[in-house]
């Protein structure tokens, strides 16, 4: 069977833009790579590849189900300049992870691999593919401990073996605290995001000051039960994730440094009103905000008001949680007129959990 009955073409075109919000959704950052070839290979244990013919336009492999080793073989031939792979559906098999390291060792230009979503660390996985990831650049391993907690060894050898890795998506995994103490030998992490792992503010304090090209960062869903802001440097930091992380009367201690930050999602993060008056003051370039889950008083409607027919205002998506007493009904109503009139690009209204009521979505 020829080869391009297996296999089927889908391009993909990114546009950049300078001050982008990229990495979201575990997307492949499009500021990078501006076009890519995508290829959805389904498992042909069975199926001997005859005839094939190379083709160094395609960049990106994404492969459901790693095939046997002699069509793997044929693959790495045919496609000599893939900069992009992922791999699902993996497990534990000797079979599947020796088949992991032949491509992770025969693809030269691979410099983004995504593994999220398998069962990779279980006991071998993980050590034995780190001595093959010195020239990756992006590394996604979301959700990938499913019955196994990441040992503090195994994060230790994997920032030893990724000195130029700037992506590390490690969310949804078992790490707690001990592993967290080691996050800071990621010395050149740019986006880091290592949500629901169960860390403590006790390890963060220790690690998160010391990434000092940190630009990304998600904290969100973690024990933290109190989390100071000025342990961050904000000059540098784009995007910030503390959803379910109370920094209430943080933003009082915060210094008047000029913050770079564009995005920052506080969902239940125990906001009051005079956190949100600050709030504009210390991050004026702010374009997506989520306030959502925090109560809002009168007063806190009035302060997001206020910046938002100040003419100052860049924030571009707004979401919070309003209830249905009918101050809040008029609050909402004055919000979406600021959508209609151009000054919120999008406007999202969310389910208030302890209230359990819910509100439409204005798109």
């Amino acid at each position: 069977m020829r080869l391009f009955f297996l296999f089927f073409f889908l391009c993909v075109s990114f546009s950049v833009k300078s001050n982008q919000l990229y990495f979201q959704n575990n997307e492949f950052p499009s500021v990078i790579i501006d076009q890519l070839k995508i290829i959805e290979i389904n498992t042909i244990l069975n199926n001997k590849i005859e005839e094939y013919s190379i083709d160094p336009s395609v960049k990106k492999i994404i492969i459901k189900n790693l095939i046997s080793k002699e069509n793997l073989d044929y693959l790495i031939k045919i496609y000599p300049n893939v900069v992009f792979l992922k791999v699902s559906e993996l497990d534990n098999s000797i079979e599947k992870l020796n088949n992991l390291i032949m491509l992770l060792s025969s693809f030269d230009n691979v410099k983004y691999l995504d593994l999220s979503d398998n069962i990779l660390f279980g006991g071998r996985g993980l050590v034995a593919i780190t001595p093959f990831l010195k020239k990756i650049q992006y590394l996604n391993l979301s959700n990938s401990s499913k019955y196994d907690s990441i040992e503090p060894l195994m994060i230790k050898k994997l920032a030893k073996g990724t000195p130029i890795l700037e992506f590390l998506d490690i969310s949804n995994n078992v790490l707690g605290d001990d592993c967290g103490r080691i996050i800071y030998k990621f010395k050149n992490i740019e986006y880091l995001s290592v949500s629901n792992t169960n860390i403590t503010e006790k390890s963060l304090r220790r690690w998160v000051r010391f990434l000092k090209n940190l630009k990304y960062l998600d904290l969100s869903k973690n024990h933290i039960t109190r989390f100071d802001l000025e342990k961050l440097d904000l000059t540098k930091i784009i995007e910030l994730d503390l959803s379910d992380t109370p920094i209430k009367d943080s933003l009082k201690r915060l210094g008047d440094e000029d913050s770079s930050l564009l995005s920052l999602k506080a969902h239940s993060s125990d906001l009051t009103d005079d956190d949100l008056s600050l709030l504009y003051k210390k991050f004026p370039r702010l374009k997506v905000l989520d306030l959502s889950n925090n109560f809002i008083t009168p007063n806190g409607y009035n302060v997001i008001f206020s910046f938002l027919e100040s003419g100052t205002s860049n924030i571009e998506e707004l979401k919070i949680s309003p209830s249905f007493n009918d101050h809040d009904k008029s609050m909402t109503e004055k919000l979406k007129s600021f959508k209609r009139n151009g000054r919120l690009k999008k406007l999202e209204f969310y389910k208030k959990e302890f209230l359990n009521e819910d509100y439409e979505l204005v798109k």
